[in-house]
């Protein structure tokens, strides 16, 4: 997701792997800013933090507990973090919190970055209030999130610690203008998360075809985990994703049929054009559907694995 100021853009993505270098050198940079109202940021924060730290993140992500987000500049520069976390899900709510390195603070970075992440979390999760919660003292954080929009309710009395030392903080919200309704499902496997894992030989050609033609995301990866490697892909807060694996001497071969299909249901015309030619200008021709019913209303493509992905233009039914 990418918010801009006067063609200044900045850009959210989920934490990966690659980014602990990054984090480390921006947190090192920004110790004088942050630590005092951030413990975690410290002179000392190093690899052997963040590593296990974005690790968590993934983890949390998957279970909905947390959605932490890399804050970078168009030129891919990391900013900085924003995080929607503390998820209640009794009462739906969450807290929403930011830092931005020293080098690129007083450029608004923080407050577009924390509106990106609440509309990303009342488009993309049931959540109905986002709370950000600042040390009365903290006048940078305060001013970012009355720039973002959020409304002051109130100071709660010593209701941060912050060194060992309780803060009074000053309370801010920002809600949804209508709520989502529950889900009516009462099974939990209805309101289950779904996840989708298969075998590969070629990890990176698989994770161009599903990120760079289909426009997903990489939520996630690891690498030589129990001797496995693997990459995750699917959309931050969507109910599903999809899961590649690789074996060291172990061969996973080519989809069985020309039948295995993962469907994709997309009823707006203009979204579907745009996601066919999204396919074919990352080099991925349509082919004929083994089954020609999906060649009516949909175009089929093959991933690199021989397994086909069809885009239909229109909504399920069952």
């Amino acid at each position: 997701m990418t918010a801009s100021r006067d063609g200044d853009a900045v850009t959210l993505r989920p934490y990966e792997p690659s980014d602990a270098e990054a984090l480390v050198e921006a947190a090192l940079e920004s110790v004088g800013d942050v630590f005092p109202w951030m413990e975690w940021c410290h002179d000392g924060y190093g690899l052997d933090q963040a590593r296990p730290w974005i690790a968590a993140q993934v983890e949390a992500r998957e279970r909905g507990d947390a959605f932490e987000f890399v804050i970078e500049d168009g030129a891919g520069r990391f900013l900085g973090g924003c995080g929607v976390n503390q998820v209640n899900r009794l009462h739906r709510l969450a807290n929403l919190g930011y830092w931005v390195r020293s080098s690129a603070a007083g450029r608004g970075v923080a407050s577009r970055a924390a509106r990106a992440a609440a509309a990303w979390a009342f488009s993309r999760t049931d959540l109905v209030r986002l709370e950000v919660v600042a040390a009365v003292g903290n006048a940078r954080s305060r001013r970012v999130a009355e720039k973002a929009g959020a409304l002051l309710e109130g100071v709660a009395r010593s209701r941060l610690l912050v060194h060992g030392t309780p803060h009074d903080a000053a309370v801010y919200s920002i809600v949804r203008e209508e709520r989502v309704p529950l889900s009516p499902f009462t099974d939990p496997l209805a309101r289950a998360h779904l996840r989708v894992a298969r075998p590969s030989d070629d990890l990176e050609a698989v994770t161009r075809f599903y990120r760079d033609g289909l426009g997903f995301e990489v939520l996630g990866g690891f690498r030589d985990h129990e001797g496995f490697d693997g990459v995750m892909l699917g959309h931050p807060g969507a109910p599903y994703h999809l899961e590649f694996t690789r074996k060291a001497g172990h061969a996973a071969g080519r989809a069985p049929t020309e039948d295995n299909l993962l469907v994709l249901y997309l009823p707006d015309r203009a979204e579907w054009e745009a996601a066919v030619a999204r396919l074919l200008a990352a080099g991925h021709p349509a082919v004929p559907s083994f089954n020609p019913y999906w060649d009516r209303l949909g175009r089929t493509f093959e991933d690199p694995d021989g397994y086909r992905v069809v885009l239909q233009n229109g909504a399920w039914k069952p």
